[in-house]
């Protein structure tokens, strides 16, 4: 006891404390702790060993010179136990002042238990309301939104519940419903704005949102106190990048890189990345982009710079790269905003190049496209895949069994023109039989797949029901017609409503030749010479003369045909002549 009344004493000396003999110590403590002396107060205490009626204001002046000297940890747990051994009357207020402190600190979770033990505890207190107010705002703080606005609905239209439920209706997403309450509380009562920084942000961040740029930039300027003015920077860069100022949006998100929050400044790099490829700074903007994965942890924002990242790494054309920084925003259980448009850019534009790179991406990512909503997008994919691959096979069956009735039908006819490559005309039959369909391409392929089966009068059926006939069907026609003469005359129709090429002049020839139509084989023999840049093959111009030179009564004489004709024929006739001479051999058929 008397090294306690030295140390009071002394303290009592050094802070220059004149004090009644007959002061207790705990009195001279709370007298310290008013004069704002918490260090002194301290000293006493550490000495001090109060008995059971003055430990709850004991722990009570410790906690508060804790307070004063940084010392937060050891307040609240002082605080604590203070209203642990405090009489019923006094816990109530004890209570509040431990989530008053809690708040203070920023421990939002902690300050709302306790505020809900109050309202629980104390229901007819005369400070229920201020309790209900604080916790309304701490839920907002937490993002506990819906359990905000059921406490502030309970306390009346004041102008601070209704400013608190505009502002947590806005970090709803809420916009037009928190405007429609903003509104006629920026005309009515501009006295809390001024005392509410928070407040004028959130009014801010909503004119920005709702389309009012204009007037969102001078609630934003306003607002000048740390940390929030670095949230109002980010909001102005906001605004001037969608303006297209992206050098003006950079000087503000400069600012926002001297905030004490790491979050604020990742923010920042990220947009600051989308300036500075708005101006076509990529080196820049890669920067920014690679120091947020560097240096920052994992979040929105980190999403965000790998999405960037993969964009400028396909531009430059580095795939790899580009599905490095992709893959950890594909692969979770559901794929970062904006991730799947960028990976079917991807795979384009490795489709387009070529290469295995192309393969190794659709191997990996196909069962994330693979949806009936995907189909266009499929399709795109199906003509980028070679038919020698399995991927190819696979995604047309997929396609077949899954695509709408139109896409079922494009399926179709690719997995039959698959198999009857490799010979299965039965299982290519089976696709096309399964798809009811009067369409031009299904009837080509039916027929050729009867056609290579030698149903030769089916396949003549079918593809007599064509509608449009196109320079390819010359081919599949022709072999028809040399197969079912029956399909001659029909031949004689197509060549009426489509040229052949070239290449088919001949053969088209011999067949009139065989059947009959002399007049029209010496036509096309005729335009087989005669037409096109490039001059017949020898065989064939051997060929061709040899039928003309042998049709010659059928023109009459003295015309241009009937010279060209003789002059075929006796070239005809000096080329057997050479092949005897110098091969020893004659023309072959």
């Amino acid at each position: 006891m008397r090294s306690l009344w030295l140390v009071i004493v002394l303290t009592m000396l050094n802070v220059g404390i004149c004090t009644a003999n007959n002061s207790s110590p705990l009195q001279l403590v709370e007298q310290l702790v008013n004069e704002h002396r918490g260090y002194d107060a301290i000293n006493i205490l550490k000495v001090y060993t109060p008995d059971s009626k003055e430990r709850s204001k004991y722990y009570y002046l410790y906690a508060k010179a804790s307070e004063m000297n940084g010392k937060f940890h050891e307040a609240t747990n002082y605080l604590r136990l203070s209203y642990l051994y405090a009489p019923e009357t006094e816990r109530a207020s004890l209570m509040l002042q431990r989530a008053e402190l809690s708040l203070r600190l920023k421990r939002f979770h902690e300050a709302a238990a306790l505020l809900k033990l109050f309202i629980m505890y104390y229901p007819e207190h005369e400070l229920l309301q201020t309790v209900e107010f604080l916790l309304a705002e701490t839920y907002r703080k937490i993002g506990r939104y819906r359990d905000a606005l059921r406490y502030y609905r309970r306390l009346g239209e004041s102008t601070e519940v209704l400013f608190g439920i505009a502002n947590t209706l806005h970090l709803m997403g809420r916009y037009r419903e928190a405007y429609k309450i903003y509104l006629p509380l920026l005309r009515k009562d501009r006295d809390y704005l001024s005392s509410s920084e928070e407040t004028r942000l959130y009014v801010g961040e909503n004119l920005k949102v709702i389309g009012r740029p204009e007037d969102a930039r001078l609630y934003l300027l306003s607002v000048k106190g740390s940390p929030l003015r670095y949230r109002a920077y980010l909001d102005l860069a906001d605004i001037t990048l969608a303006q297209d100022k992206p050098k003006e949006a950079i000087r503000n998100l400069q600012l926002c890189l001297l905030s004490p929050e790491w979050v604020i400044r990742r923010k920042a790099l990220v947009m600051m990345a989308e300036a500075n490829m708005m101006l076509g700074r990529v080196e820049e903007a890669k920067a920014n982009l690679l120091e947020v994965k560097r240096n920052y942890p994992p979040g929105v924002d980190y999403d965000r710079a790998s999405l960037l990242l993969t964009r400028l790494y396909r531009q430059e054309g580095n795939i790899a790269k580009a599905e490095k920084e992709l893959r950890h925003l594909i692969l979770r259980t559901t794929p970062f905003k904006g991730a799947m448009k960028e990976l079917k850019e991807l795979l384009l534009q490795a489709g387009k190049s070529g290469g295995d790179d192309f393969l190794v991406l659709w191997r990996r990512y196909r069962r994330f496209l693979l949806r009936p909503s995907e189909e266009g997008f499929l399709l795109r994919m199906a003509s980028l895949l070679s038919d020698e691959t399995i991927e190819y096979h696979h995604l047309w069956r997929w396609l077949f069994e899954n695509g709408s009735a139109t896409v079922r039908e494009r399926a179709a006819i690719r997995l039959a023109d698959l198999f009857l490559k490799i010979g299965d005309t039965n299982l290519a039959l089976r696709y096309l039989k399964k798809v009811e369909s009067a369409s031009d391409g299904h009837r080509r392929m039916l027929s050729r797949a009867y056609y290579l089966k030698g149903d030769y009068a089916r396949a003549f059926r079918v593809f007599q029901g064509i509608k449009r006939f196109r320079r390819q069907d010359i081919s599949h026609a022709l072999n028809l017609a040399l197969r079912y003469k029956r399909a001659v005359s029909f031949f004689r129709r197509v060549l009426r409503e489509v040229s052949p090429d070239r290449e088919y002049l001949v053969p088209i020839a011999d067949l009139f030749y065989i059947n009959g139509y002399r007049k029209e084989a010496l036509r096309y023999y005729r335009m087989a010479v005669t037409g096109g840049a490039e001059p017949l093959q020898e065989d064939e111009r051997w060929w061709v003369s040899y039928r003309l030179g042998s049709q010659m009564d059928v023109y009459p004489r003295g015309t241009l045909m009937v010279a060209l004709s003789r002059v075929l024929k006796k070239q005809q006739e000096l080329d057997e002549e050479l092949r005897r001479v110098f091969y020893g051999s004659g023309p072959s058929k």
